[in-house]
């Protein structure tokens, strides 16, 4: 307990007392990392985790690996209904809505495929498809109702009735044509941008339109576009207009008079800003023309520019960035205009910011640590493995930072010793694959794993998958490790990999993505699977029987869902599974789970 209760003392997490957002890399997927096109245009995680692209030619679909890819087909009704995509949208019910230059369209999870919405041809031409450029979504006693920005004006769809409005703007209004360009759902109010005409509210009650801004030309822009809000306190919003960004309380914005735009502005450019989004820390992340990528320090009023330089890895890969977006983990995700996605963990960027052991000792991120017999401490994260030399004598020393080695720079997740060999530590990485250290030699040796071009040829003498997020070594010295492709078995007496097939291709819910996050044994020789979208799998060592356990919404005693992070098994033999949706204990043998919240 002792032990427990200095370990995290010594890696309690201090509040950053710089501003700057510390980058020192940036990840990329590109077209040779198989997504459908380097112009995205949007990005989105739905609830169970999975990371979407909106692309100009189609829709992936990110779970770490080889993204999947959805296109329209005129012989499918069940597919997209054009591959040039705007935007992505997740209502509150959890539904993903897209809107493409030829409608709308909801993505059915269930089946992994789509259910198409269908939107009237422009009235001037009815050869031309009406295209949804933003949506936004509210609940009603209908269900959920959509407020779509199309290029002909503003529209709203009921999900619950299947009923299409068109909600035409007042003529003394209209400008020149009714194309909307945004649409925000913010404390009740419908925030709607016209191209030509410029902001209004909708007032739902009324059925009106007030108007916020008169539009002002440069050129074929409207120098008071909205692009974007952020919440900036409890009494008001940070508003992003073209290019520039100004502060109103919620007073302002929701009342029916126009806005004061002559007031002094936070930040101005000299071309257009695309997107804004805020970070885990409270700066907001703003994409503009001018320089790719600011992140903005709003109480500080610190302002840091990422820069863009494709053979920096450090940098933004390319200077127009269409879509900024946070997971619910904190990694920015950024969409371009032509060379893919670029991404920013936070975790893999810390350094010498957030966990402190002295001034001049930092450890990032902290994923697993173990500590062996003679002392030694072995910690690991998102900056890589540290061993620290007689832990306990030195740290009541304070002298743990002239007694430690940085042993790899590779994001470790997870620290396994030996059975047979207690010199013997099995690493493994997030993207990198399994290593093993042997602390006598003092040797670090990494096992190859499968690239994608070797998964097409079919090559199964390498891990399969380099993402090792569950490890577990049983009694007779195998490792199961679990990654992003599934799990695989590894002898080290010949070094030899097995994958196992883990049947999830013959569920009818999901297409073969096996994510795993853990992987723990019971005592009768089963290996509990956890995975990412496929709930449960259990493994029979000395069978080789696959049983699976998912998540049925009809089923009340079916576990709480199909995306389980942890397995533990108490000294009882209980199986306690941690879901996305809570926690439950699993009766193998009633096949029925037990929730808990």
């Amino acid at each position: 307990m002792k032990k427990l209760l200095a370990l995290l003392v010594i890696f309690h997490v201090i509040s950053l007392v710089n501003a700057q957002v510390r980058i020192s890399s940036i990840e990329r997927i590109t077209l040779n990392d198989g997504i459908s096109d380097s112009r995205v245009t949007d990005i989105l995680q739905d609830k169970n985790g999975f990371i979407w692209f909106a692309t100009k030619f189609g829709l992936n679909r990110y779970t770490g690996g080889i993204p999947k890819i959805y296109k329209f087909s005129s012989a499918d009704p069940g597919t997209i209904t054009a591959n040039e995509l705007n935007t992505l949208h997740l209502d509150p019910e959890g539904t993903m809505w897209v809107g493409t230059e030829k409608g709308l369209v909801r993505y059915n999870p269930e089946y992994d495929n789509f259910s198409r919405i269908s939107l009237p041809a422009m009235p001037e031409n009815k050869s031309r498809w009406i295209s949804v450029n933003k949506i936004a979504s509210s609940r009603s006693k209908n269900g959920i109702t959509l407020w779509l920005a199309t290029s002909d004006g503003l529209q709203t769809y009921e999900t619950g009735t299947g009923r299409l409005q068109k909600i035409p703007l007042d003529r003394q209004y209209l400008v020149s044509g009714e194309d909307v360009v945004n649409v925000i759902f913010e404390q009740g109010k419908i925030l709607v941008h016209y191209a030509f005409s410029g902001l209004f509210i909708y007032d739902q009650e009324n059925k009106s339109f007030v108007r916020k801004t008169e539009p002002s030309f440069t050129g074929d822009f409207d120098m008071n576009w909205l692009v974007d809000l952020e919440r900036a306190d409890d009494t008001g919003y940070y508003l992003f207009f073209y290019n520039t960004v100004r502060y109103y309380t919620a007073e302002e914005l929701f009342s029916d008079k126009l806005l004061d735009l002559s007031r002094k502005t936070f930040i101005k450019y000299t071309l257009r800003i695309l997107d804004s989004e805020k970070d885990k820390d409270g700066n907001i992340w703003i994409s503009n023309l001018d320089n790719g990528v600011e992140i903005w320090n709003p109480k500080k009023n610190i302002r840091q520019i990422i820069g863009v330089d494709p053979d920096k890895n450090d940098r933004l890969s390319y200077p127009f960035i269409y879509k900024i977006t946070r997971d619910n983990t904190g990694i920015m995700w950024m969409g371009t205009n032509g060379a893919g996605v670029n991404i920013f963990n936070p975790y893999r960027n810390r350094f010498n910011l957030v966990f402190r052991i002295t001034e001049s000792l930092t450890v990032g991120s902290l994923r697993s640590f173990y500590e062996d017999e003679e002392g030694n401490l072995f910690v690991s994260g998102y900056n890589g493995l540290f061993r620290f030399s007689n832990f306990h004598e030195n740290f009541k020393k304070g002298t743990l930072d002239k007694n430690f080695r940085l042993l790899n720079t590779d994001p470790i997740l997870v620290i396994k010793r030996d059975l047979k060999n207690r010199d013997i530590l099995w690493l493994g990485s997030d993207g990198s694959g399994i290593y093993r250290y042997n602390k006598k030699s003092d040797e670090l040796k990494k096992y190859e794993f499968l690239t994608a071009t070797d998964l097409r040829k079919q090559v199964n003498d390498k891990l399969t998958g380099h993402h090792v997020y569950g490890l577990h070594i049983s009694d007779d010295g195998l490792l199961y490790i679990g990654t992003d492709e599934g799990l695989n078995i590894f002898n080290p007496a010949d070094e030899t990999f097995r994958y196992v097939n883990l049947e999830i291709n013959k569920n009818p819910y999901q297409n073969n993505e096996a994510f795993v996050f853990s992987v723990i044994e019971d005592k009768e020789g089963n290996i509990w699977i956890a995975t990412q979208n496929q709930g449960v799998v259990i493994y029979n060592k000395n069978s080789g029987k696959i049983t699976h356990v998912r998540h049925s919404p009809s089923d009340p005693n079916s576990i709480n869902s199909d995306m389980v992070r942890s397995i533990m098994i108490d000294d009882k033999g209980k199986i306690w599974m941690a879901t996305s949706e809570g926690i439950c204990l699993y009766n193998l043998k009633e096949n029925k789970a037990y929730r808990l919240t």
